[in-house]
């Protein structure tokens, strides 16, 4: 088993501090350099420690920016009885943005003839017994709370 000595401990903290102020653009190439030589530190060591840091925070930043799941509406499909809003959209995308930032929002209705939205306070998981068919609409449950 081998053990970690407090040099590569502190040179692994000096490349992730340094790999983030160029992550940042807090600091050029040559402020690297400069810090580097102050320290007499193995410049390859410090690299490739660098390199995992900057992969690690990449991985970390990016994580957060990947899509939500799919969301998936059921043509010919309607929740009865618990519009909370209704309103003319610009299509289906809209309604479901209009769903995402209306804290009551547990689904949506939408009808394609004159693209009206209805936000629902209750979902099909909830009150199946109010989920029904119904020619010319399409239901859709709130993206971020499907399981």
């Amino acid at each position: 088993m081998k053990y970690v000595t407090v040099k590569e401990c502190a040179t692994a903290l000096l490349s992730f501090i340094i790999f983030f102020l160029v992550y940042q653009s807090y600091i050029t190439v040559q402020g690297i350099e400069y810090i580097l030589l102050f320290f007499q530190v193995n410049l390859r060591q410090t690299a490739m420690v660098g390199l995992i840091c900057l992969l690690v925070i990449l991985i970390t930043t990016s994580s957060s920016r990947q899509c939500s799941k799919p969301v998936r509406s059921i043509k010919g499909s309607y929740l009865t009885g618990h519009v909370i809003w209704s309103k003319s959209t610009g299509g289906l995308g809209d309604c479901l943005h209009e769903c995402t930032a209306d804290s009551q929002c547990k689904s949506i209705n939408f009808r394609f003839e004159d693209l009206l939205c209805e936000l629902n306070d209750a979902d099909r998981y909830t009150h199946p017994w109010d989920y029904r068919s119904k020619e010319g609409h399409a239901y859709s449950d709130y993206p971020y709370k499907v399981n």
